[in-house]
């Protein structure tokens, strides 16, 4: 699965061949050929070969193009290699395409370098961070502004980095070598590997190119590699929310057997604030008509206002929540404000057990509370900016798209005037 089926790229190009096989083939790097590396790695950047097909026109010429170090020019020198115009058909021209690239990159990987140096130095000891090392050390600096779960995805997408590169003979594979067709590679890899589904698929690719970003920041490489690779269509996500009979069902069973989930349940109802978001609120969030959602605890990193209804007021009030110390958080295991923060799963595993014992169907988890609020407020108001800023939405189109997903807008007034044939 490639995002760009290229004639620049072509399988295998990143694998090593047999042993022993530069000696014939050094004379194709151009100049004087030699390895350097310090511990094994190479020392010297350089740019792995490509197929230019002139768009598989063959009454042109086709080339491998390279880049390799040069150490007469201090500096990456371009180089070609023709492929014989003696092949007259795609299959042997993109075949013969495909061997050099491997027997190419094979020679940059291994650390060759073209040309002698006009005086005799000492290479420099200098270390080069290699393709794993670097989203180990971006990991390690971005830790302290990225969520807990984001943390533990990008843990798991390293260990796929790792395994990728070591089934491919790559470990010690460079940073500054690695180009877009290598992260596609890595991208199919990693959906292959993992059966993941395109949206899963989309938040690692997020991940990569986060990563990538962060190191060109930091001036480890000078262009993010993964920066065109391209997204996979995600299907609409089914969003459920609770019928009435359910929703009144459930709000009984809470009062009965757990109070406290019944008070989370309308938080979650009245504001559509997630609650993985809720969990973090404080007593000096709820302001007087607005309850304010610090960068630091919303999804998205921005810090937002939603707006306090008066069936949320009420509760307020009934719980004496403003009267708490500000530092209390809003919610804790008793319901009220408390000291302490709730453990991350501590709702969900309250409305998993009653769900389960009233019998009710897999997609009514936790998080349909908030859509049973989305629903509801717009029959209500029939409202689709006001609904948009209460969810906190960039743009209008984000919640046309997501209430069309719970069956809503289905009711244009134009419909009354559509035509009838009157059979």
């Amino acid at each position: 699965m490639r995002t760009n089926r290229s004639s620049s790229t072509l399988e295998g190009q990143f694998f090593n061949t047999e042993t022993g096989f530069e000696t014939g083939l050094v004379e194709i790097l151009g100049g004087e050929a030699q390895i350097v590396v310090e511990n094994n790695k190479p020392i010297y950047p350089y740019e792995l070969a490509t197929l230019y097909d002139a768009k598989g026109d063959l009454k042109k010429r086709w080339c491998v193009n390279f880049k390799v170090y040069s150490l007469l020019e201090n500096k990456l020198v371009r180089r070609q290699h023709w492929i014989s115009s003696k092949l007259n058909t795609k299959a042997a021209r993109y075949k013969e395409g495909k061997k050099v690239i491997r027997n190419i990159n094979t020679l940059l990987v291994k650390g060759y370098v073209i040309g002698k140096s006009k005086e005799k130095k000492r290479f420099s000891k200098q270390k080069v961070m290699t393709f794993l090392e670097a989203f180990e050390w971006a990991k390690e600096r971005r830790e302290v502004n990225v969520r807990k779960r984001s943390m533990q995805a990008m843990g798991l997408l390293i260990r796929m980095l790792e395994k990728f590169l070591d089934d491919h003979g790559m470990k010690d594979f460079p940073l500054v070598a690695v180009n877009h067709e290598m992260c596609d590679e890595f991208m199919a890899y990693v959906k292959r590997e993992r059966k993941i589904s395109n949206k899963t698929f989309n938040n690692y690719l997020g991940f990569v190119k986060s990563n990538f970003n962060f190191l060109v920041k930091n001036k480890k490489i000078p262009i993010n590699p993964a920066m065109d690779v391209s997204r996979l269509k995600e299907e609409e996500s089914e969003r459920v929310s609770f019928p009435k009979k359910v929703r009144d069902k459930l709000l009984v069973t809470y009062e009965k057997e757990c109070p406290e989930l019944k008070i989370f349940a309308q938080y979650i109802y009245y504001t559509f604030i997630r609650p993985k978001e809720l969990r973090y609120l404080k007593v000096k969030h709820i302001h007087e008509k607005s309850i304010h959602i610090p960068g630091h605890v919303s999804k998205n990193g921005k810090t937002e206002h939603v707006l306090i209804s008066p069936a949320l007021e009420r509760l307020f009030q009934q719980l004496d929540v403003r009267k708490y110390p500000p530092d209390h958080y809003l919610i804790g295991s008793q319901g009220k404000p408390s000291c302490l923060k709730v453990s991350a799963n501590y709702f969900t595993k309250k409305h998993l057990e009653i769900r389960k014992k009233l019998d009710l169907p897999q997609e009514y988890t936790l998080y349909c509370w908030k859509h049973t609020g989305v629903v509801d407020t717009y029959i209500a108001t029939k409202d689709i900016d006001f609904v948009s800023r209460h969810c906190r939405h960039s743009s209008l189109d984000m919640t046309k798209n997501y209430i069309r997903a719970l069956g809503l807008m289905m009711d244009y007034h134009q419909k009354d005037s559509l035509p009838d044939l009157e059979l």
